[in-house]
């Protein structure tokens, strides 16, 4: 399945112990690619991923401002 080599790598800023800021790389695994380059990560080329995860993610209340294949998360 293509969603097995789709994932995003979590980065974050925090201030006095707590978080001020989250951001997300999405990122691809290869899906479709020879055996020697399948599961090699590399920076998605467009939002679907972070859309999808967005959509998954709003019954939670969890909002996403997404740019490209980079996205934050808006804290509370």
């Amino acid at each position: 399945k293509k969603e097995a080599f789709e994932t995003f790598i979590p980065y974050w800023e925090m201030e006095n112990g707590k978080v001020t800021k989250v951001s997300l790389l999405a990122v691809e695994l290869g899906f479709g690619m020879p055996r020697s380059r399948s599961g090699w990560p590399a920076p998605a080329k467009d939002s679907s991923i972070l859309e999808q995860l967005a959509e998954l993610s709003e019954p939670f209340g969890t909002k996403l401002k997404i740019h490209g294949n980079r996205a934050e998360i808006i804290l509370p």
